[in-house]
């Protein structure tokens, strides 16, 4: 992943996350190697809900992205008790629910 856009997404820049799409559309998708974390799993661990929104704008599927560990941008939102970004995915794809795993 891009420094860059991993430093816009943990410090919830919206402008600037949205800048860089626009430099670079495939941005959106990259992920961090070794963890295989995607944009959308970084921006639900830290709450980020007006990042979340446009990143499920721009990418609905990411919703349901698993990482290395199988794990979905809701578990990290739930992990972190980030009430409004867990209902922002739920609300775009109800069926990311089923991958949750019972701890």
């Amino acid at each position: 992943m891009d420094w860059r856009i991993h430093e816009a997404v943990l410090r919830g820049n919206v402008p600037a996350f949205l800048d860089l799409v626009r430099e670079d559309e495939n941005i959106v998708g990259r992920t961090i190697t070794g963890s295989l974390n995607t944009v959308l799993h970084l921006a639900a661990k830290f709450g980020h809900l007006e990042l979340a929104s446009e990143i499920v704008k721009l990418s609905p599927a990411m919703v349901s992205s698993e990482n290395y560990t199988m794990e979905t941008p809701l578990h990290e939102a739930c992990r972190d008790g980030h009430l409004d970004v867990v209902k922002l995915l739920m609300e775009n794809d109800p069926s990311v629910a089923f991958k949750l795993k019972p701890s």
